[in-house]
């Protein structure tokens, strides 16, 4: 089993917290990526075969959300065999769902 590294830090100097929220949200900007999330919570360790299937969606298709996402960090790739595996970052998760709730709340970022 090989993990696909996938940067988890990314707050920049000054700006920090915005920054994390931007990028964020800017993977789930689309409904198929919030999908994705959404089976990836569910299903943990998926294909993009399995995803694409799922989704009634070509692989390629589903192959450039999934790209979207690691870059984002929000979703890790594990590359076991010849097969690229598919899960959710849960410290990014959890630091995204943070800075919604702290945002929610008033908190400054």
């Amino acid at each position: 089993m090989k993990r696909i590294e996938t940067v988890t830090e990314f707050s920049t100097p000054g700006i920090g917290k915005a920054a994390d929220l931007a990028r964020f949200a800017g993977a789930l900007s689309h409904a198929v990526r919030v999908e994705l999330l959404d089976l990836l919570k569910k299903r943990p360790r998926s294909s993009c075969t399995d995803l694409s299937q799922s989704l009634e969606l070509g692989d390629s298709i589903v192959g450039q959300h999934l790209k979207v996402m690691r870059g984002a960090g929000l979703i890790e790739g594990m590359a076991i065999g010849k097969q690229l595996i598919f899960f959710v970052n849960q410290q990014n998760l959890l630091l995204f769902q943070t800075i919604m709730a702290n945002m929610s709340q008033g908190v400054d970022l």
